[in-house]
């Protein structure tokens, strides 16, 4: 188990769980085989830098969130860098 899951391995587990790049915080972390408090501080970080924004649902206490424009390019560009 990681420590701390990055900002660019959050990202890429939601691009990864479909084509739209949503999910909640429990999805997400099962992707990463890594507790949910693990990606607490990655997420807040995505959430504060627009990289991931709520999506509307019909149960609002679900939690999901999608990429941004801004989400898919910083993915892009972490990915280009290694």
């Amino acid at each position: 188990m990681r420590d701390r899951t990055t900002l660019t391995q959050l990202l890429a587990a939601l691009a990864q769980r479909d084509e739209g790049g949503d999910g909640n915080l429990e999805q997400v972390a099962w992707e990463l085989d890594v507790e949910p408090g693990r990606i607490g501080e990655a997420w807040q970080e995505a959430l504060r830098a627009g990289l991931i924004q709520a999506v509307a649902a019909n149960e609002p206490a679900e939690g999901r969130v999608r990429l941004t424009a801004g989400g898919w390019v910083a993915l892009s560009e972490a990915s280009n860098a290694t």
